[in-house]
């Protein structure tokens, strides 16, 4: 009997066997195949990076892959918990980023080769920590900025807490005030002090409405200094408005444009209605109205100035 390697490949071995008889020269032939080895161990494993969350890996190719390397396996787990549980990624190249880390926790990494003939053994284990969680670190100014916005939120709390307070103080004395002056009539509630006020717009003409609630004024009593604005219907004015027997009393002077349409006409004298409807100190006081005048086209509504700066 004799054996002989004919051919050897990377990934297969072809073996031919003669076998003779005891007597005689005829012999038989047979060729056995035998596949190729699992690659072998991987080596040079090291760190390239580490962040709180992730590790990158980098090895070299085995020395003996035994066939064209298919991919690699990365096996990784928290130090003494492999029992437990363990991960593992795959690649095809000579590098691996590992992510979804603990950070500041230690961690067991193995890496093998596999090819069509099967997977190689783990490499020796290497160990890697994670960066530890940085704390939070606050300079100066920030901590300043922050102490001072705490304190203006307390004291905006803290104001309106007072005013809510004083609210309700107010409302509950007006209220008892109105309560005073209730009466009760055939069961129903009256109001002694009751107004009606009057919507001009039910007037045909504007001009009625405008004249039975307020007073005209001669344009000759009116006299203005400059322009401190404009409103939607004209400019606004600032002057001086000359009674008998009264001091000149400074006013705020509102004009219809020249140019106006009807509407606007009618707006602009129901809105001078509305007001002198009005006697209370907390709404503005309307003086009177220019709507006769040959000295100009325009109509004027007259206010009081001081009034109007502080409204």
């Amino acid at each position: 009997m004799s054996l002989s390697c004919p051919f050897v490949t990377s990934s297969t071995s072809c073996w031919s066997l003669r076998i003779y008889p005891l007597f005689g020269s005829s012999f038989q032939c047979l060729y056995l195949d035998s596949f190729a080895a699992t690659p072998s161990e991987v080596l040079s494993i090291r760190q390239e990076n580490t962040s709180q969350n992730s590790v990158t890996l980098m090895w070299h190719e085995p020395d003996q892959p035994n066939g064209v390397i298919l991919e690699y396996d990365i096996k990784y787990y928290e130090k003494d918990n492999e029992e437990q549980s363990y991960s593992t990624l795959k690649t095809k190249n000579t590098s691996a980023l590992v992510s979804g880390l603990k950070p500041g926790t230690k961690y067991i990494f193995q890496v093998r080769a596999r090819t069509s003939a099967g997977c190689g053994r783990f490499s020796q284990n290497i160990e890697i920590q994670t960066g530890k969680a940085a704390p939070l670190r606050y300079n100066t100014m920030t901590i300043i900025w922050i102490s001072m916005a705490l304190v203006s939120g307390l004291v905006t709390f803290l104001t309106i807490i007072i005013c809510r307070k004083r609210h309700c103080g107010y409302s509950k004395a007006f209220q008892d005030s109105d309560e005073e002056k209730m009466h009760y009539q055939n069961g129903h509630v009256s109001f002694p002090d009751a107004r009606f006020y009057i919507d001009p717009h039910t007037y045909e003409d504007p001009c009625q409405a405008v004249h039975e609630f307020a007073r005209e004024i001669e344009a000759s009593r009116i006299k203005i200094e400059k322009i401190i604005g404009s409103g939607e219907f004209g400019e606004v004015c600032y002057g001086r408005m000359r009674l008998p027997g009264k001091r000149d009393t400074p006013v705020a002077l509102k004009t219809l444009k020249a140019g106006y349409t009807e509407k606007q006409k009618r707006d602009f004298l129901a809105e001078a209605s509305i007001m002198a409807q009005f006697d209370h100190p907390n709404v503005i006081r309307l003086e009177g109205v220019v709507t006769h005048s040959t000295l100009t086209t325009k109509q004027f509504i007259s206010l009081p100035f001081t009034d109007l700066v502080i409204l």
